[in-house]
């Protein structure tokens, strides 16, 4: 019996010794100075490890996001760019602090995490320890501390209460067929940045979004939405139901170049402009899907041609109720609005003002005269809400931006800016300004050039000849009047060689 025992008890012992764990637990903490600071404060983060068992040799590593705050020193501590090492010798202690000082560059939010911390045990096996992780927000006082939304919708949803920037928790209901919900917003700040978190597919029952916005000075403001989906339900549409459906689709449908067109009421598939948000307007007292610019200079619709259901963008004129196309172009990762070119101060140079083409709508634009750059065209776009020159290429349906497009109107001489009360004309020198023409007109002007210069020469030569014969008439007419007869220079008159004669007859005969 005792044989038993004795041998029971040292199952128990061993069973003990296997269950223990090899190293206690042991715990990161991480505490800051300030979890709120301003631009250029110092921010003090202290990593504290804790463990119920001697540490012999402690490392870990701190990320952090280098644009919002800048890691400037601390024990046992390198690295920089977002990342900073912590490697240091440990006698034996059962908790150990490090300190590492950081100061606050801009506005923002940076998560400080600690991971891939150990310490070594007193038989020198290296110990994992749990991370850990807190946030910390800048701010910056010169700037903006507008963190209010300018509107605030839901796909197929009423925000109950209607939107208000001061109301910032909202209901909603949606039918069972609609699976997605997407969250679409806009701030008061042009500057202001929004986050939304929360799953856009939408379960039967509650489902919470939640809209961050944060200002430019790093204030932030929550707006919560919490939507309700529906359970299936049987379809219970009425007639009556079906008749008010067809007369808002009439009102909603319009004719533009004898093809009918129906006004979208949504636009989930559809890229926006760079810039632009989703929201919703009225037509016809309907309402509609629309894209809407933080600046407000576009307010876009989308219509669909009954036919070709081929969708077209466009504006809309509310004053006279009338819709414009509007070219939108695609270029790698960038959405553009494609606008007329401002001809008043002339074509750039070596341009001439006319339409272009672009996708299927027209647009005033400039074209090179060069023969050599054929297909490619100067035009205007919109985007973020910027307009600027690009150069299209029709060929390769590309754009590329020209910053440096030169008007003749906006130089004089070498480039020199004119003064804007000088009429728009180009001013550039007469070299420069031939040099723009093109080959027929160069000919042109030289033919001209020539004539002119014949014609100067014939008058001159005129002029001398008229001169030089009034000089002799003079020199005539003043013989005359002194009784002398003119002789002209080398001619001897028939009455003199008489003369002459008759004296040479006389000598002989003397």
């Amino acid at each position: 019996m005792k044989r038993f025992l004795v041998a029971f008890l040292s199952i128990i012992i061993l069973l003990g010794a296997v269950c223990v764990p090899a190293s206690a637990k042991a715990s990161t903490v991480i505490s800051l100075s300030k979890k709120e600071l301003t631009v250029k404060q110092n921010l003090v983060v202290t990593v504290t490890v804790n463990a119920d068992e001697a540490m012999y040799g402690m490392s870990f590593t701190l990320s952090y996001d280098p644009d919002v705050i800048r890691f400037d020193s601390g024990n046992d501590a390198s690295g920089g760019a977002g990342v900073v090492k912590v490697a240091g010798g440990v006698t034996g202690l059962k908790k150990i602090s490090y300190v590492l000082n950081f100061t606050a560059l801009k506005s923002g939010s940076s998560s400080i995490s600690v991971k891939d911390c150990m310490y070594g045990d007193k038989d020198y096996k290296d110990i994992s320890v749990s991370g850990a992780g807190v946030n910390v927000t800048v701010k910056d006082e010169t700037k903006s501390k507008n963190a209010n939304l300018k509107s605030l919708r839901i796909d197929d949803g009423e925000l109950s209460p209607a939107f208000s920037p001061n109301v910032t928790s909202y209901t909603a209901k949606i039918p069972y067929n609609v699976t997605v919900c997407k969250v679409y917003t806009r701030t008061e700040d042009s500057d202001a940045k929004v986050s939304v978190s929360g799953s856009p597919d939408m379960k039967v029952g509650k489902n919470v979004r939640t809209v961050i916005v944060t200002a430019p000075n790093g204030n932030q403001k929550e707006y919560k939405i919490t939507i309700t989906r529906d359970e299936k339900k049987e379809d219970t549409t009425s007639s009556e139901d079906s008749k008010e459906q067809e007369e808002a689709l009439k009102r909603r449908t319009v004719l533009i170049n004898d093809s009918t067109y129906e006004v979208l009421t949504k636009a989930a598939d559809i890229t926006l402009p760079d810039g632009f948000t989703k929201g919703v307007g009225k037509y016809n007292d309907e309402k509609v899907a629309i894209a809407e610019d933080p600046k407000d200079k576009y307010t876009l619709y989308y219509l669909k041609n009954t036919e070709t259901n081929k969708v077209i963008t466009c504006t809309l004129d509310k004053e006279d109720n009338f819709f414009k196309a509007v070219a939108i172009f695609k270029s790698g990762d960038k959405t553009y609005i494609v606008e007329d070119c401002d001809d008043s101060k002339g074509a750039p140079v070596d341009t001439y003002f006319g339409s272009v083409k672009i996708k299927d709508n027209y647009v005033n634009g400039f074209t090179p005269k060069d023969p050599a750059l054929s297909g490619f065209y100067y035009i205007s776009c919109y985007i973020n809400g910027v307009s600027g020159y690009y150069r299209y290429d029709s060929v390769m349906d590309t754009l590329q931006r020209e910053p440096g497009l030169k008007f003749a109107a906006d130089t004089v001489g070498d480039g020199i800016a004119e003064d804007p009360s000088t009429p728009e004309v180009a001013k550039g020198n007469f070299l420069e300004r031939f040099a723009s023409l093109e080959p027929t007109a160069k000919t042109i002007v030289v033919a001209l050039a020539l004539i002119v210069v014949v014609i100067i020469v014939l008058i001159i030569l005129v002029i001398v000849g008229s001169v030089k014969a009034r000089k002799e008439e003079s020199a005539y007419f003043e013989a005359i009047s002194n009784d002398a007869e003119p002789v002209a220079e080398g001619f001897i008159f028939e009455d003199e060689e008489v003369e002459e004669a008759q004296d040479e007859q006389s000598d002989d005969n003397f």
